[in-house]
């Protein structure tokens, strides 16, 4: 369905933007936003930013959150990297930072994950 809808737009637009940052109850319920970065669903996440990188004619950027661990997190970047991943915008808060007082961004983590893609 990502494709199909995708090859809508892809004319009219620069890229195509995943946002797996959602933490609303919403995401959770329905299995998409920042619920998809449990590694259970790395596997779907790369074949979706894979073959929409493959089959789309415009570059595809995705947005995360940070995870339990540093080392998941960059990871992770790795994986959506390799499968096609142009731009990645990390948001410096993991999907329990929620609400009006989340507590602060981690930039430390940012910057790690950047030193590590300097793609990104």
């Amino acid at each position: 369905m990502l494709i199909q809808a995708a090859k809508h737009v892809e004319k009219q637009c620069d890229a195509i933007d995943i946002n797996l940052g959602c933490p609303k109850s919403a995401a959770k319920k329905k299995k998409y936003g920042a619920f998809l970065l449990d590694k259970q669903y790395w596997p779907l996440l790369h074949t979706m930013v894979h073959r929409a990188s493959s089959e789309l004619s415009v570059p595809i950027f995705c947005k995360i959150r940070l995870l339990k661990s540093l080392e998941d997190t960059i990871q992770l970047a790795t994986l959506l990297q390799n499968a096609g991943c142009k731009m990645l915008a990390v948001h410096g808060r993991t999907r329990k930072q929620i609400g009006r007082c989340p507590g602060p961004a981690n930039f430390d983590y940012i910057r790690e994950i950047k030193s590590v893609h300097s793609c990104f």
